[in-house]
């Protein structure tokens, strides 16, 4: 089998999958079928089963720790491009359209609001602590939500700009009004605790403004919600607009399996 040294990641996101990348990740998956991986990344190590990485090549619906993963690789990424330009961002204009981002993991709304949607800032209090960020530095914050454990979708705090981004794969969903005042209502308890309360000024939730962003491309089935959320996260953190279509979509699912077994992302392709 093939290793990944010898695959080309200087192609696009969307680009099919040539024979060499087919062969290796149909070889991959029946070698290591029942195996549990350990991989690492820029926000630590994940524990994935080939199982949940096969449902990316298949079409099926994906995991947490799959989202976990690949959002890891574009935090890592984020962080990387403004660790080496910081003495740059602010002389150079076109860096000011890139946004720093962080992006915390799906476990991460189920443990502030709990099983039965209880708010808890107790039970994520030391979530930032672990991760060593300060919010108030990035610009975006992004949150992968599983709406009634069947549906992602993604919801980003724009510090910004004070605006909710509400960014749901299925067109026409009004945003969901609970989870983004609980993330204000956690913005405000995370800052007042690690910042002091005169840093919360201009952060109160009647300061935002709820955007539900319909135009943005839209999932035509069911499986692919997921990759859809990865796909939003990856173009939010590159400052792009979202052009891609549901064909892209189903190229991005193995190429995205390869990003996560190699610690490294794909570019997306220039805009038309």
């Amino acid at each position: 089998m093939e290793s990944l040294e010898h695959l080309s990641f200087s192609k696009t996101l969307f680009a099919s999958l040539d024979e060499q990348e087919e062969t290796f990740v149909k070889q991959f998956l029946q070698k290591f079928s029942k195996d549990t991986l350990t991989l690492f990344s820029p926000l630590g190590k994940f524990q994935v089963t080939v199982e949940e990485l096969q449902r990316l090549a298949e079409g099926d619906w994906i995991t947490d720790i799959v989202i976990d993963c690949y959002l890891s690789l574009l935090v890592g990424e984020s962080d990387k491009f403004f660790s080496s330009r910081k003495a740059a961002v602010s002389e150079t204009g076109d860096v000011l359209f890139r946004p720093h981002i962080f992006a915390f993991s799906p476990f991460f709304y189920t443990r502030l609001c709990g099983s039965r949607g209880e708010y808890d800032y107790a039970g994520v209090r030391q979530w930032t602590v672990a991760s060593k960020i300060d919010v108030l530095e990035r610009d975006l914050l992004l949150f992968p939500i599983l709406d009634s454990k069947v549906h992602w979708f993604l919801t980003c705090l724009d510090l910004r700009t004070r605006k909710v981004l509400f960014l749901d794969p299925y067109p026409d969903r009004e945003p969901i009004q609970e989870v983004c005042q609980n993330l204000l209502r956690w913005l405000v308890d995370e800052v007042s605790d690690k910042r002091g309360e005169s840093k919360m000024i201009g952060l109160e939730p009647n300061e935002w403004r709820i955007v539900n962003c319909l135009d943005i491309p839209s999932q035509r089935d069911s499986n692919n919600c997921g990759i859809y959320l990865l796909l939003f996260a990856h173009y939010l953190s590159l400052g792009r607009v979202m052009n891609f279509t549901q064909d892209d979509v189903c190229i991005a699912r193995k190429r995205i399996l390869l990003s996560i077994l190699s610690s490294q992302l794909y570019t997306l392709p220039d805009d038309d």
